[in-house]
């Protein structure tokens, strides 16, 4: 049962009152978070409670997503629904409170191509703010940064980190055994000396992380807002990316042009094996995330058919240039 006496005590402080009345479970449910809709005096609330992941992981997961919403309102045009506050209920459990925005889902448009124009834009223009450091961001005295030195770093502190997690989680049920494990560490290892110099020199850009039609609402002017932040970093721009085959040419070519109308170049050749190789780490980033789940297994399964595909590729490539 959702405990509202520490969210509506944080609400308060701001003049926000919630009518309890109106509380109800939102249609749509997170994975790792349970959704409730208000009303209020504002207008109606989202409150995300956190249900599945670690208590510590899931505080720290709400002061970024607060965090960066602060500093994309402050920085930049890129439409997001304004989070509020943050905080801990009395069950220890992280919460989440932003405005509700009124529209539908991008996925649920038959015809997309004016809002995947107009996406495209505000993404090119996402990807041109600088970010020091990589990986997931940290506020610190009005200014974000990546957590770790470097793209490069942080692509290797997760992927290895995700992968230990899983070991450590799934060992008992022997879904993973220690020999799977050493192994695929073994292909990571070799993954990451063959691809080094794509990930390396990479400058840090803002990422929004997770651009799924999903998290895209739109109504009849446009874009309303790119919701959930859970997932923004510093980082290659090739990483949001990766995954997303919902993302057609239409898009892309969009998105080269407005690239190209900033004054950068692009070799889009890279890019697009950039975006696979950013993809091959994204599946054991979010095995680790849905490990508690019981059908987890397919991001493990494609991680490692990825891995195999890529190593095979390097291989063949450095045995040509030689």
């Amino acid at each position: 049962m959702l405990d509202l006496h520490s969210i509506k005590n944080k609400l308060r402080k701001k003049n926000i009152f919630l009518d309890e009345k109106s509380l109800k479970l939102h249609s749509e449910q997170g994975m790792v978070n349970e959704v409730y809709i208000v009303d209020s005096n504002i207008g109606k609330l989202i409150i995300h409670i956190g249900k599945l992941s670690e208590k510590d992981v899931q505080i720290q997961k709400v002061k970024r997503i607060f965090s960066v919403s602060k500093f994309i309102k402050e920085n930049s045009d890129f439409p997001i629904s304004e989070v509020i506050t943050f905080g801990k209920d009395n069950k220890g459990h992280a919460f989440l409170v932003q405005n509700f925005v009124e529209g539908k889902k991008l996925s649920n448009v038959k015809n997309k191509t004016k809002y995947i124009k107009q996406l495209a834009k505000y993404v090119a223009d996402l990807h041109q703010i600088p970010i020091k450091g990589g990986g997931c961001l940290k506020y610190e005295l009005g200014k974000i940064r990546g957590c770790y030195k470097n793209w490069f770093v942080s692509l290797k502190k997760s992927s290895y980190t995700s992968l230990k997690n899983i070991y450590e989680f799934r060992k008992s049920s022997d879904t993973m055994t220690k020999k799977d494990y050493q192994r695929l560490k073994l292909k990571l290892k070799k993954f990451f000396k063959n691809y080094k110099n794509y990930f390396i020199n990479v400058k840090g850009k803002l990422l929004h992380g997770d651009l799924k039609f999903e998290n895209i609402i739109v109504n009849k002017t446009g874009i309303a807002a790119i919701v959930d932040l859970e997932w923004s970093s510093a980082g290659d721009p090739a990483w949001d990316f990766s995954g997303r085959k919902d993302l057609n040419q239409t898009f892309f070519n969009e998105y080269f042009q407005n690239i190209k109308k900033i004054g950068q170049k692009i070799n889009k050749k890279e890019f697009k094996l950039r975006t696979h190789l950013a993809w091959t780490i994204r599946l054991v980033c979010i095995a680790d995330t849905f490990k508690r789940v019981k059908n987890f297994y397919w991001a493990m399964k494609e991680f490692e058919e990825n891995l195999n595909k890529l190593l095979k590729k390097s291989r063949k490539n450095i045995k040509d240039n030689q």
